[in-house]
């Protein structure tokens, strides 16, 4: 799981939110938000691009959702073993509690100097609040900021709790010693916090540090698709296709065959296969895709790209 920015904050709470109690009290109903005052519909709403108009907006605050979400395209059941948040937070300690009984590995990459998420502990956009004293503008309040912790917050949160017994996540913290002020960053975009100084280098880092954690015994040149509840595998090639698919499969006949895309969503299923272990490809667009192949025996599940 790898995100950046608001991405990473996602991907920290996909990996760590795994106890119902951690769900932060801002995910849940909040009392309705107050409409902006009119004399900023003009010069604020519509010249920034915030919403069509004051009237159009959503002011409720309805409940998130359960931790889990109502979206898993996962056929079978997953363990995530790396996590790269560059610039991301998370609200409070999502740590202490855990189901895991091994925690993902967590590669963080943050400037000192950011804006838009503080590098310790801070308001989420708070150096862009305080921008705005430095270039007064009508539109510059921005107000009910939440506090989160950053990358060198979370690290050092994480290793208070190594000293505790807590199954804690092996960190690498990458960073800079970029400390250019609002004034430098708004003149010279090369000195801006929220983004990544040398995107080649960060990425290897990155690499190097998930390497280990990849299991390479199940690499080869197609995909291996294990059968649920068994250890026999099967093939499909070529990946990425064009028209057809084959499948490495012996005296089992294929049924069904079902095409998912990455939200789970099913977009369509072949029946009555009468073309042995080929499968030609129903009018996909190009991208990636989920399959899942019923025989008369088992059910097989894995991923091929769509040329």
């Amino acid at each position: 799981m790898v995100g950046e920015s608001a991405g990473g904050i996602t991907a920290l709470q996909v990996a760590f939110l795994d106890d119902a109690t951690e769900k932060y009290s801002q995910a849940g109903v909040l009392n309705n938000v107050a409409a902006p005052n009119a004399l900023y519909e003009g010069p604020c709403i519509l010249t920034g691009g915030f919403d069509t108009s004051i009237a159009s907006m959503q002011l409720t605050r309805p409940d998130l959702g359960n931790i889990d979400g109502d979206l898993n395209p996962s056929f079978v059941p997953y363990t995530i073993k790396g996590v790269g948040s560059f610039y991301g937070a998370i609200v409070s300690d999502i740590f202490t509690l855990h189901t895991y009984t091994k925690a993902p590995v967590l590669y963080m990459y943050h400037q000192p100097n950011d804006l838009v998420v503080n590098y310790d502990y801070g308001k989420i956009e708070g150096g862009v609040s305080n921008c705005f004293t430095q270039f007064p503008t009508f539109c510059q309040s921005i107000v009910n900021l939440p506090y989160a912790y950053g990358s060198y917050g979370i690290r050092n949160m994480i290793n208070n709790l190594s000293t505790n017994g807590v199954v804690v996540p092996q960190v690498f913290f990458d960073s800079t010693l970029n400390n250019a002020d609002c004034y430098t960053q708004f003149l010279n975009s090369s000195t801006v916090g929220h983004s990544i100084d040398d995107y080649n280098l960060r990425t290897l880092h990155m690499a190097q540090f998930f390497a280990p954690q990849i299991d390479t015994s199940s690499i080869c040149n197609t995909n291996v698709l294990e059968a649920s509840g068994t250890n026999t595998s099967i093939t499909v090639y070529p990946n990425p296709a064009e028209t057809l698919l084959y499948v490495n499969i012996s005296n089992e006949k294929i049924i069904v065959a079902n095409f998912y895309d990455l939200l789970g969503k099913k977009i369509y299923t072949l029946s009555n296969l009468t073309t042995g272990n080929k499968i030609y490809l129903p009018p996909l667009q190009p991208g990636v895709y989920l399959l899942e192949l019923q025989t008369s025996v088992k059910i097989y599940h894995s991923k091929f790209s769509k040329k």
